[in-house]
């Protein structure tokens, strides 16, 4: 075959691949026919790798959709780093845009990191958000879990706080009201 004849580019690599017979393997413009196809059995042909793009592939099964693994909808095409990608996602990963593994809220910083890639920043401490991100009480502010334990220990010891203070002027109102405990006038003095 032509393809053997030629040598691989020095940036090209060659991988093995097996061709399974095909449905009609006479048909002139057949695809999924190449090297010499033997009836019963599979050929082995090396061939040079196709350069990194995305292919369209079928449906596996029916009733079984792939999901696009940036946005979740239905997706057809692969991308260089093997996961499935719906046409508008692909055109971003392409262009290196790649959108954020999580769709925040609007009001949560964002930074590129190393990679180009946009990260969301913690509302609190500032640093990149990791797998799980929790929001705060009117959903504006993505925290860490951490984070988010802090805010809630704070929370408590806010309302402790307060509690405190407002029983202690209760306590204070009643003993003011009906004249119980001491006040600094009827301390004795100390005379000898």
């Amino acid at each position: 075959s032509r393809s053997a004849a030629r040598a691989p580019s020095p940036r090209s690599c060659e991988m093995t691949i097996s061709v399974l017979p095909p449905s009609n393997p006479f048909a002139p413009g057949n695809a999924g026919f190449r090297g010499q196809w033997l009836p019963g059995g599979l050929t082995q042909q090396k061939v040079a790798a196709p350069p990194a793009k995305a292919v369209a592939r079928p449906l596996r099964g029916p009733g079984k959709e792939e999901r696009c693994a940036s946005c979740s909808k239905s997706s057809l095409n692969i991308a260089e780093d093997g996961k499935s990608y719906c046409n508008g996602c692909l055109k971003s990963q392409q262009a290196k845009k790649v959108r954020p593994w999580k769709n925040l809220a609007s009001g949560v910083r964002t930074a590129q990191d190393s990679d180009d890639e946009e990260v969301g920043l913690c509302g609190k401490c500032g640093l990149a958000l990791g797998e799980v991100v929790y929001y705060d009480g009117d959903g504006c502010t993505a925290l860490h879990g951490e984070c988010v334990a802090q805010c809630m220990m704070d929370h408590v010891r806010n309302t402790d706080k307060k509690q405190q203070h407002t029983t202690k002027e209760k306590k204070q109102a009643i003993r003011n009201e009906y004249k119980i405990g001491w006040s600094v006038e009827q301390v004795p003095c100390n005379i000898t």
